[in-house]
């Protein structure tokens, strides 16, 4: 990177760090964002919400969210990692910027909406107010963004997690099943909510994945309807869906020039990181998915 490059990330990066709340809102995307421009096509089905519920077509019920670090990740982080306060290695600078940008948009995957309250911090505008932020993050590359229409029938939930995760792009061979699992704690997760009537849920998983020297942020996110009779879950699938994702890398020669910006910066370890961007489900739920192995 040459000398110019390199202040121009510095002064990005400070005025990234200095941001307040007020001014995050007149700021400026630093990257296109793909779920807001696949927002205005997206088919959220009217006919699966509720009478006087169509205010929130735009915003389903449920918004469970995943997240899953793989097993190369999990590695580097454990051997890089630090016991001082402020993120230091790579993977701590990646978690930091994200939880980061998670609380700036004020969204709380923990949060769910309900029926009787279908808009918390954890519903579909505040993930959306999610991807803006990280959109704005100036020292993440956005490595690519694309939207594909996967086809799919069956009422199966391994079906649903199997279409799911061969739709995602960027991950290796060796980490597809260990997206399926995790997968299926996203499914659990969306059953524990639902109710006897046909509820919207927008699935959002997460992922952190390393590559060499390049640690690398995954979104994917897609919508299906959910619904509950006689304590089984139903998943309901259209005959096709759009499944959204980008993935956002953070290079560790990136990293090691600005780090030293984060010195008064609280890191945000692998574990914290990971329990902060799920969804857990609902204690004393008895909804199950059809077939969902290994349940």
């Amino acid at each position: 990177m040459s000398t110019q490059n390199h202040k121009h990330i510095t002064e990005k990066t400070l005025a990234w760090l200095n941001t307040t709340h007020e001014s995050n809102k007149l700021s400026t995307q630093t990257n296109p964002n793909i779920f807001v421009l696949d927002r205005s096509r997206s088919s959220f089905s009217e006919s699966l919400l509720t009478p006087g519920s169509r205010a929130d077509i735009a915003n389903p019920f449920f918004a469970p969210a995943g997240s899953l670090a793989t097993a190369r990740y999990l590695q580097a982080a454990n051997n890089n990692a630090s016991s001082g306060s402020a993120p230091t290695s790579l993977q701590d600078g990646l978690q930091t910027c994200v939880n980061m940008a998670r609380t700036r948009s004020g969204w709380n995957p923990n949060d769910p909406p309900t029926a009787a309250n279908p808009h918390t911090t954890g519903d579909y505008e505040h993930f959306i107010s999610f991807t803006k932020e990280i959109s704005r993050i100036p020292f993440l590359t956005l490595e690519s963004a694309s939207s594909s229409l996967v086809m799919q029938q069956s009422h199966n939930a391994d079906d649903l997690i199997n279409s799911f995760a061969n739709g995602f792009h960027g991950l290796e061979t060796a980490d597809i099943e260990e997206t399926k699992r995790g997968l299926k704690e996203l499914v659990k997760a969306a059953l524990s909510e639902c109710e006897k009537t046909n509820r919207e849920s927008f699935f959002n998983q997460h992922t952190l994945q390393q590559k060499d020297d390049t640690a690398i942020y995954l979104i994917y996110s897609s919508t299906f309807s959910i619904v509950a009779t006689d304590q089984k879950g139903t998943i309901n699938f259209q005959s096709s869906y759009l499944l959204t994702q980008s993935k956002y890398t953070l290079s560790n020669a990136t990293w090691d020039r600005i780090k030293d910006l984060f010195y008064d910066q609280q890191k945000t370890d692998t574990n914290t990181w990971l329990n902060g961007m799920k969804t857990l489900p609902r204690a004393g739920s008895t909804a199950r998915a059809t077939c969902l192995e290994g349940q």
